[in-house]
């Protein structure tokens, strides 16, 4: 069967169409999470966050954090020292914010472990947030869970 030229291009449009909805319908499948909830108001914070980052540069101290059979976090030892101070360590996965989680850090000890059945494989972003004697500091890296 021969077909003219005008109905070859007709059928070159509906596959195109059938191509351009398939990818529209998969799109909707798929679930973007924004990083961020609300960005204004962790932009009004910004320097707040920008001070806390060149206040924990200006300890000089180095929070390690150590992959093995679990997530070793070890802080500097004179933190154990330190009467008045909170210790939060949050965990961010930036393609899935259902994902995160945030732990509280034991005031006491200086080494916490943590399990790898809270990860999944990939790519954190850890914010290690602490206050003492009402300053605050912050320490962001990244770390990849295999």
């Amino acid at each position: 069967m021969r077909l003219n030229f005008g109905l070859k291009i007709g059928i070159l449009y509906a596959a195109f169409v059938v191509f351009i909805l398939f990818f529209v319908v998969k799109s909707f499948g798929i679930s973007f999470d924004l990083e961020e909830e609300n960005y204004y108001e962790k932009e009004i914070h910004f320097e707040e966050e920008m001070d806390a980052i060149k206040n924990f540069n200006d300890l000089d101290a180095e929070i390690k954090l150590l992959q093995k059979d679990s997530l070793e976090i070890i802080l500097p030892d004179y933190f154990g020292k330190i009467k008045n101070k909170k210790i939060s360590i949050l965990f961010k996965r930036p393609s899935d914010k259902k994902l995160d989680f945030e732990i509280e850090y034991p005031i006491n000890q200086l080494k916490t472990k943590i399990d790898f059945n809270n990860f999944t494989i990939g790519v954190y972003n850890v914010e290690v947030k602490f206050t003492i004697d009402s300053i605050n500091f912050l320490h962001k890296t990244n770390i990849y869970i295999q």
